[in-house]
C-alpha cells in the first residue's frame, strides 16, 4: 500500500513542472505580443505563435533548443533583413544583451510592419525579446483617438449638463452646456477641482439648492458617502428650475447630469390644474359618464355612474371591462333584464360599431329610468352617458293620462 502511494506522489512530482511549462506556453501563445525566451547560452527555451506569425518564421526552426543566430539566419532568409547584414546583426545584439541592460530597437519587416522589439535580461542568465506590431498599436491608437473626439462631440452637443468625479471628489469633465446652465467660469470649474470648490463656485453665482448653503455641503457629501443616486431639484440664478441626477460608478466616482425643466414643470402644473378641473366637472354632474377605451375597457368614472349601477369604487377599477361591469351591477342587483350580460354587451358593441348614439331606455330594480347613450370617439374608444329620466317619464305618463 505505501509503495504504491508512494509511486503515484512521484508521477505528481515529475508531472508538475511539465504541466506548469504547458501552462505557460499555454499563456504565452494567447499574448498579443510575441515572446521568444533564451538561455545563457542564447538557446531557445520557449517561444510563442505570436512571435512566429509576426516574422513569418517556421515553427521547424525556430524551437525550442534552436540557437540565437539560427533564429536570425532564418528570419534574414525569409526577407525580415538583408541576409548580408547576419553577422554584423548578430554581433551587435549579442554585445548589447551581453551589457546586461534592457534595450529597444525596431526593425521593419519585408511585409512593411515595423516591429518594436524589446530584449531584456532575465536573473540567472538569459534573456527575453518581446515583439509587438507598431502599425497595430498605432492603429489602436487612432481608433482610441477617434473615440476620444466622438465622446468629446457628444459631451459638447448633449441637451443636458454633465459633470463627472473620481474616487477622490475631483472633477474629471465636465461639458460647455453644464457650465453654460449655472453661468459657471471655465477657469474655476474644470478638471482637478475638488467637488466642494466646484459647490462653493455654483452658489457664489446666485444658484440656490432650496436649503442653506451648510446643509446642501453635508447633504451632497453624505449622498457621495452612501453612494445612492439622488434626485435634486434646484433653482438657477435666473429663477429657472434645474433636475440633477448624480449616478455612481464602479471605479469610486460619480457623474450628475442636469436638465433645465421649468417647461415641464409648467406644463405639468397646468396639467393637473386641468385634471383637477375636469374631476370636478365629472363628479358635480348629474348624469353618470363613463369613459371607455377601443378595447371597451373603463378608463374613468363618476360617482353618479356607480351609483347608478350600484358599483363600488373597487368594482370599477380602470381596466375593467364593460361586460364585467354588467355582470357585476345586475348580480349586485341593479337591475334585471330579459337578456344576459353577454347579449347586453354585443347590444352596445353593436351600436358602438355602427356610431349609433340613440338612447336605450333601462329600468333599474328600484324604478328609476336611465337613458343610456354610446358616443364613439374619432381616435378610439368611447364614451358612456347615463341619463336618469324617472321625472321625465312620470311626466309624459301623467299628460297622457290627461
Amino acid at each position: 500500500m505505501t509503495s504504491t502511494r508512494d509511486n503515484e506522489l512521484g508521477a505528481r512530482c515529475e508531472q508538475g513542472p511539465e504541466a506548469l511549462v504547458a501552462l505557460s506556453q499555454l499563456a504565452l501563445d494567447h499574448m498579443e505580443q510575441g515572446v521568444c525566451v533564451y538561455d545563457a547560452d542564447n538557446r531557445i527555451v520557449l517561444v510563442n505563435q505570436r512571435y512566429l506569425s509576426l516574422f513569418d518564421m517556421s515553427a521547424d526552426v525556430v524551437r525550442v533548443g534552436a540557437s540565437y543566430r539560427e533564429v536570425l539566419a532564418h528570419s534574414a532568409t525569409r526577407g525580415n533583413f538583408p541576409e548580408s547584414e547576419l553577422d554584423s546583426l548578430y554581433s551587435t545584439r549579442i554585445a548589447q544583451i551581453a551589457a546586461g541592460k534592457p534595450f529597444r530597437t525596431e526593425q521593419r519587416l519585408a511585409t512593411g510592419l515595423v516591429m518594436a522589439l524589446e530584449l531584456k535580461p532575465l536573473p540567472g542568465g538569459g534573456w527575453m525579446t518581446i515583439c509587438d506590431d507598431v502599425s497595430r498599436l498605432a492603429r489602436l491608437e487612432a481608433e482610441l483617438r477617434v473615440q476620444t473626439e466622438r465622446s468629446q462631440h457628444a459631451l459638447a452637443n448633449m441637451s443636458h449638463g454633465l459633470i463627472m468625479y473620481d474616487a477622490d471628489s475631483r472633477v474629471v469633465v465636465c461639458n460647455e452646456r453644464f457650465l453654460k446652465l449655472y453661468n459657471l467660469d471655465p477657469e474655476v470649474v474644470k478638471p482637478g477641482v475638488t467637488h466642494s470648490a466646484a459647490i462653493e463656485h455654483w452658489l457664489s453665482r446666485g444658484n440656490t439648492p432650496g436649503m442653506s448653503a451648510d446643509e446642501f455641503h453635508d447633504t451632497r457629501l453624505e449622498d457621495v458617502r452612501s453612494r445612492k443616486a439622488k434626485t435634486l431639484l434646484v433653482m438657477r440664478y435666473d429663477g429657472r428650475m434645474v433636475q440633477a441626477v448624480s449616478r455612481f460608478l464602479p471605479d469610486g466616482g460619480w457623474v450628475t447630469v442636469h436638465e433645465d425643466v421649468t417647461e415641464r414643470l409648467k406644463y405639468e402644473e397646468t396639467l393637473r390644474q386641468q385634471n383637477f378641473i375636469l374631476d370636478a366637472a365629472m363628479e358635480n354632474m348629474a348624469h353618470g359618464l363613463a369613459f371607455y377605451d377601443s378595447d371597451m375597457r373603463l378608463r374613468v368614472c363618476n360617482t353618479t355612474y356607480r351609483k347608478i349601477y350600484w358599483l363600488s369604487p373597487e368594482e370599477t377599477r380602470p381596466g375593467t371591462h364593460l361586460g364585467e361591469l354588467i355582470e357585476r351591477s345586475m348580480a349586485n342587483g341593479a337591475f334585471v333584464s330579459e337578456y344576459s350580460p353577454r347579449q347586453l354587451l354585443e347590444a352596445a358593441s353593436a351600436k358602438i360599431a355602427n356610431r349609433d348614439s340613440s338612447p336605450m331606455r333601462r329600468r333599474m330594480t328600484n324604478d328609476t329610468v336611465i337613458s343610456v347613450r354610446y358616443c364613439a370617439l374619432a381616435e378610439g374608444g368611447f364614451v358612456a352617458t347615463y341619463e336618469d329620466i324617472t321625472e321625465r317619464e312620470r311626466a309624459i305618463e301623467e299628460l297622457s293620462e290627461q
